[in-house]
C-alpha cells in the first residue's frame, strides 16, 4: 500500500511517499480502508522533529481519518466489517489502509462525507476536552477562542455556541467575515496595537499561541475565568523553528506567577495535551465518543479549506504553515 513515510526531519522534502506492507491486526484493533485524512499543524511540527518521543523515525504522518472499516479483530464485538468510521490514530493515517483501536473509532453520520469526516477527530477531540471536559463551558458565559478560524478553533466555536456561550473569535482581519458566518458574537483584531485594553473580562479563553499571549489571556480573564493552553504556535514562522524562540519562553505565563496569585486572582489554568490525556487512558474515546450525538444533530459541522490528493501532501504543509486555510486541509486517497 501506500503511505506518506517520514524517514529524516525537515523540510517538506522529507515527505515522500512509499510502498509500505499492510498493516497487521493487534487485541482489540480493526483496520480502515482509509478514504481522507485531516492534516494539522502537529503534523508540520512532527515533521520538524519537535515530537520526537510520539514520532520517531522512521514514521508515517496522519492523526485522523475518516474511512470504511475492511477487518476486525476477533475480540471486537461493536465495529462491524463495511462500517464507515472516523478514528484517531497516534500516526500513520496518511496511509491506504491503517489499524486502529476500536475504541478510538467513531461511526461516520451517512450524512457526511468522508473528506468531512477527516476534519472532525482531532479538532474536535481536543475542543470538547478544552471547553467541555476541563474548561466547563456553561450557558451565557463569555469565551475567548485565540486562532478562531483554524482546524481547532472552527470546532471551539461550534462546540461553545451549543453550550450557549457567547462566543468572541481572535483572527486577523482578512478572516473575520469567514468567522461572523460561522457564528461568532463578536470578532477580534489581534494585529492592531494595544487590543487586549479595549476587550471584556472572559470566563474562558482557549489560546495556543504561546509566548506573551498566555500572559495576555490570564488578564483578560475575569475571577472564576478559565485559562486553557494547548500549543504554541507563535514560535513557529513559515513552517520553521524561528530563530529568536525559546522554549522555555513559549510555554512561560506571567513571569513570577505563583499560587498566591491563583489564589487571589480566584483564575485557573489547564494545560491540555491530547496525547498526554490518550496515553494515561490507553484511549481517546472519552473526548470521542461525546462527539457521536454532536455530529448526528448537525451542531459541530467540518469546514474545510483544501482538499488535496495523497501526492501533493507537501502542498498541505506549506499551506498550514504560512496559515492560509481557514478550516481543514484534507488529503485524499482510495478515491
Amino acid at each position: 500500500m501506500r503511505a506518506i513515510v517520514i524517514r529524516e526531519y525537515g523540510s517538506t522534502d522529507v515527505l515522500r511517499i512509499e510502498d509500505v506492507a499492510d498493516p497487521s491486526l493487534t487485541v482489540g484493533q480493526v483496520e480502515i480502508t482509509v478514504h481522507a485524512a485531516g492534516l494539522n499543524f502537529s503534523d508540520v511540527m512532527a515533521r520538524l522533529g519537535h515530537y520526537k518521543r510520539g514520532t520517531p523515525i522512521p514514521y508515517i504522518g496522519g492523526f485522523e481519518v475518516a474511512g470504511v472499516i475492511s477487518k476486525v479483530a476477533s475480540d471486537v464485538t461493536d465495529r462491524t466489517v463495511g462500517e464507515r468510521v472516523i478514528a484517531m490514530t497516534r500516526s500513520g493515517g496518511f496511509a491506504e489502509r491503517i489499524a486502529a483501536d476500536a475504541r478510538d473509532t467513531l461511526r461516520l453520520p451517512d450524512a457526511m462525507s468522508f473528506e468531512e469526516g477527516a476534519a472532525i477527530p482531532v479538532a474536535g477531540t481536543t475542543s470538547w476536552a478544552a471547553l467541555v471536559s476541563y474548561g466547563n463551558v456553561q450557558p451565557g458565559e463569555r469565551v475567548l477562542i485565540k486562532a478562531a478560524a483554524g482546524g481547532v478553533g472552527v470546532a471551539a466555536v461550534q462546540l461553545a455556541r451549543r453550550a450557549g456561550a457567547e462566543v468572541w473569535g481572535a483572527a486577523s482581519p482578512g478572516k473575520h467575515q469567514f468567522l461572523e458566518q460561522l457564528g461568532v458574537d463578536a470578532t477580534v483584531d489581534y494585529t492592531t496595537e494595544g487590543w487586549e485594553t479595549r476587550l471584556p473580562g472572559f470566563d474562558l479563553i482557549m489560546d495556543a499561541i504561546g509566548g506573551r499571549s498566555f500572559a495576555q489571556s490570564y488578564d483578560l480573564l475575569r475571577s472564576g475565568g478559565r485559562l486553557v493552553i494547548f500549543g504554541a504556535a507563535s514560535s513557529f514562522d513559515g513552517g520553521q523553528r524561528s530563530s529568536g524562540a525559546d522554549e522555555a519562553k513559549d510555554f512561560r505565563l506571567i513571569e513570577g506567577l505563583s499560587s498566591a496569585n491563583l489564589l487571589m486572582d480566584s483564575k485557573s489554568l489547564i494545560g491540555l495535551d491530547q496525547r498526554v490525556l490518550w496515553d494515561d487512558r490507553g484511549t481517546i474515546a472519552p473526548w470521542l465518543a461525546p462527539l457521536g450525538p454532536v455530529l448526528e444533530e448537525g451542531s459541530l459541522k467540518a469546514v474545510i479549506s483544501e482538499v488535496l490528493p495523497l501526492e501533493e501532501v507537501a502542498k498541505g504543509h506549506e499551506i498550514i504553515s504560512a496559515r492560509g486555510n481557514l478550516g481543514k486541509v484534507i488529503l485524499t486517497m482510495n478515491t
